[in-house]
């Protein structure tokens, strides 16, 4: 028997039955995929709002309502997690699906049918081309507004009324001046009250404490009627010195606070979305942000997008083992090389920003870096590769074997090309879902012509 390699095109003998088992064998490389990807990119969107969930409780428990502003503020963080989750879910989920399907045994099965990696793989590959739309849409749109509507929701929480900020055994501050009150009867009775306020203009501190007071809304609109009873004020230099001391029955006053509006969109890059990056990028403007700025901003929104394409080559590179063993070190390495590709995107656009470099040069040599670095590990389209059965070991031949119709014949593989291989109940079980795929695909075969 001629000894066979194994390539990108497929061989003669399973001509009519390989299009049938690759469709079956597909869906079912995407259904052992999905838990891993989603699974993945739950986690590490779950993991990336965490940076900021302690922020955002620390800004709406000041105000009178916490669970819509919160909702709200969290809403505006999931593009940001998701523009990070996205390549790192992906990049999991293909390779713990390659080292599954190389440590049971099924890959060398259809590495000695004659299918190739990239057809093995497409799968992966349609994935991450429909990840890196969704970057390009979540990146380019979702993610600007989002984070407009984080800050400005942030910026309305921090402009909270003088009534909103006194309440029960909290710190409050609203400008120049701190707020405290031990509690809050009847709504506008307080208890022990404590007002700190500084005078940016002499850097001097007024303290104002009283065991009593009441808070009440103003006769104007934004004014608020503040009573303290039998209190005493101190000033207090920029030395620590005391200046003056005041003690009083009962003082009045009203205080203003007026809300002002959050600014308009588009001061910030991050802001702008992806067409009005490109329209500024290239016709340049008098707004707030350059012309280079808006270029290297656009083309990297656009490079980390078509990342993804590239990903899954260098997944499945790490991915491929010797179909026995888990490549411990594998997801290490690949997680290490998404920093790299990270930190490389960020320096690059930074320089692109600041006009030391052109715009395209901050994001595109990193892409074409890691296209062909990947794409060269995986062999290429024209590649070739060696015969499963001298590849691998006896369980990933004997899938083979099993496979192909070839149980017990001799192989010509080197040195032991006259032994003799059987695969066991074992082996060949391992390996039944490419056979039954490949079976359900076989036409009959016609009867053999009477000599």
């Amino acid at each position: 028997m001629p000894n066979r390699r194994v390539s990108w095109r497929r061989r003669e003998g399973a001509r009519h039955r390989l299009p049938g088992a690759m469709k079956a064998y597909q869906a079912y490389l995407l259904r052992v995929m999905a838990p891993a990807l989603f699974g993945t990119m739950f986690l590490a969107v779950g993991v990336f709002l965490l940076e900021r969930l302690l922020k955002v409780f620390e800004v709406v428990s000041t105000a009178n309502e916490t669970a819509a502003p919160a909702a709200r503020m969290l809403l505006g963080l999931v593009p940001y997690a998701l523009s990070l989750a996205l390549p790192v879910g992906l990049f999991l989920a293909v390779l713990l699906t390659v080292d599954r399907i190389g440590r049971s045994g099924e890959l060398a099965a259809l590495q000695g049918a004659g299918v190739s990696l990239f057809q093995i793989h497409l799968p992966m590959v349609l994935v991450g081309t429909a990840l890196g739309l969704l970057t390009l849409l979540n990146d380019g749109y979702l993610q600007p507004l989002g984070r407009y509507d984080y800050r400005a929701t942030l910026h309305s929480l921090e402009q909270t009324t003088f009534e909103a900020a006194f309440q029960e055994g909290k710190f409050a501050g609203i400008g120049s001046r701190v707020f405290w009150t031990e509690d809050r009867r009847a709504g506008s009775r307080l208890g022990q009250v404590f007002i700190l306020e500084e005078d940016r203009l002499d850097r001097t501190a007024r303290l104002t404490t009283a065991p009593s007071g009441s808070i009440r809304p103003g006769p104007d609109d934004n004014e608020t009627q503040i009573t303290l009873n039998r209190g005493e004020g101190i000033v207090i230099s920029p030395e620590n010195t005391l200046v003056e001391r005041l003690q009083f029955e009962q003082a009045d006053w009203r205080v203003t606070g007026e809300v002002l509006a959050y600014r308009p969109r588009g001061e910030e890059v991050r802001e702008l979305l992806l067409h009005e990056l490109m329209i500024l990028g290239a016709a340049g403007g008098d707004g707030p942000v350059g012309r280079e700025v808006a270029a290297a901003a656009f083309h990297n929104r656009v490079g980390r997008s078509l990342l993804l394409v590239v990903l899954p080559f260098l997944a499945v590179v790490l991915g491929l083992g010797q179909g026995r063993s888990v490549q411990s070190g594998a997801v290490a390495v690949g997680i290490g090389l998404l920093v790299l590709i990270q930190k490389l995107l960020e320096s690059g656009e930074a320089w692109a920003a600041s006009g030391a470099i052109a715009p395209w040069m901050g994001t595109w040599p990193v892409f074409f870096s890691t296209f062909v670095a990947s794409f060269g590990l995986a062999g290429g389209p024209n590649a070739r590769a060696a015969p499963a059965d001298c590849r691998v070991g006896t369980r990933g031949a004997a899938a083979s074997r099993a496979l192909t119709g070839q149980d017990g014949r001799r192989t010509r593989c080197g040195p032991s090309s006259d032994r003799r291989v059987t695969p066991s109940r074992a082996q060949v079980r391992r390996s039944s879902l490419s056979r039954m795929a490949m079976a359900r695909a076989t036409p009959a075969s016609p009867p053999a012509p009477r000599p």
